[in-house]
């Protein structure tokens, strides 16, 4: 299903809709579909440290992502991230007494943005996806931020256990549909596997193109498997 520009950029109001397929079907409590995102090319530009191999550098917003992150939460979408790591992220270094697991990953994560952060721009903010209560190791992150526990759960993989199928299931015990935002055609294809709606992420003069916030439940009440191809 390809969409011009153009009318992405018309559409300015949204639906209530209420599907026939539970697969796409909105509880009569959930009053938005849950937006996830990967980060590495979709939320942040991502650039590799030739002097750091296993570094990045100068990570940045893509331009409109933050823009767009905030009109969704202003909108009261249900905002999540599905980011893959590697197997024992966060198990050594400051965080490795942290109790809570995921909380070790955010945090190695957090600390990892910080550093290479291009200077002069905002900042990761990662309160859009939820937030850490607590203090000291006993710190734990409420939210929807998801990583694989295991090197076999990693995006693209699809199984119980993996990061997708994990997050899915969030929006499904709300009884919500999900859409899924990425730049990998390899994710797109797991991800509509696991029950997500995938959208691709294209770029127009190095800007990201999101679909508008109005047309979201649109773009799901009418997707059709592959609808993301370019």
């Amino acid at each position: 299903m390809r969409i011009s520009t153009v009318f992405l950029a018309a559409v300015v109001s949204s639906l209530a809709i209420h599907f026939a397929d539970p697969h796409f079907s909105f509880a009569q409590t959930c009053a938005r579909p849950w937006v996830f995102f990967d980060v590495g090319n979709t939320l942040i530009v991502t650039k590799p440290d030739p002097s750091r191999p296993d570094h990045l550098k100068d990570i940045h917003y893509i331009p409109g992502a933050l823009r767009y992150l905030r009109i969704l939460k202003r909108d009261f979408y249900p905002l999540g991230v599905i980011s893959n790591l590697p197997e024992g992220w966060g198990d050594e270094g400051p965080y490795k007494n942290v109790q809570d697991k995921r909380t070790r990953q955010l945090l190695q994560t957090q600390l990892s943005f910080s550093q290479d952060w291009q200077a002069g721009t905002p900042e990761f903010d990662w309160t859009y996806f939820g937030k850490m209560t607590g203090s000291g190791n006993g710190r734990t992150y409420f939210g929807n931020v998801y990583f694989p526990n295991l090197t076999g759960e990693r995006k693209p993989a699809v199984c119980a256990t993996c990061v997708f199928n994990r997050a899915l299931a969030t929006a499904q015990d709300a009884g919500c549909p999900a859409l899924y935002v990425g730049e990998s055609e390899d994710e797109m294809r797991a991800a509509e596997k696991a029950g997500f709606i995938p959208f691709l992420l294209t770029l127009d003069h190095g800007e990201g193109v999101f679909l508008p916030p109005g047309y979201i439940e649109t773009y799901i009440k009418n997707y059709q498997p592959g609808g993301w191809k370019p």
